[in-house]
């Protein structure tokens, strides 16, 4: 009777247990999908959408091409800094004390711009991360 009792303790915590796991894990697939490949407005809209530069692409500004002040008719100043965009599927373009940089993100070994639809943040990320 005592041995029942622990095998019906155990498959009622396997149960419990078990839907929760896999809606946990669920949860983490589904999420990792929320950056979409160069989907990004440009010029005065990415300000607009509040789309800012991620981390990947800022910190690889030596890595970047310096374009000038103006780009797509706006010019780098002080209301656009550190605004972004995906200028291709590949390229990050992203303003920075004044001036325009446009990273090559496959280039640089960081995969594909692509912009986070929660954050707007647009950044270099691994081909996989991206739909």
């Amino acid at each position: 009777m005592v041995r029942l009792a622990k095998v019906m303790s155990i498959v009622t915590v396997l149960a419990i247990t078990v839907p929760i796991v896999t809606s946990v894990e669920g949860c983490s697939s589904a999420s990792s999908k929320k950056k979409k490949r160069g989907a990004t407005q440009k010029g005065s809209a990415a300000k607009s959408d509040a789309q800012k530069a991620g981390p990947a692409a800022t910190g690889s500004k030596d890595k970047a091409t310096n374009t000038g002040a103006d780009k797509e008719g706006v010019t780098c100043n002080a209301e656009y800094e550190n605004t972004a965009w995906c200028d291709n599927d590949t390229t990050a373009v992203f303003c920075s004390g004044g001036s325009w940089y446009a990273l090559d993100c496959a280039g640089a070994g960081l995969g594909v711009c692509a912009e986070d639809s929660d954050s707007h943040a647009v950044d270099c990320v691994g081909s996989g991360d991206a739909e």
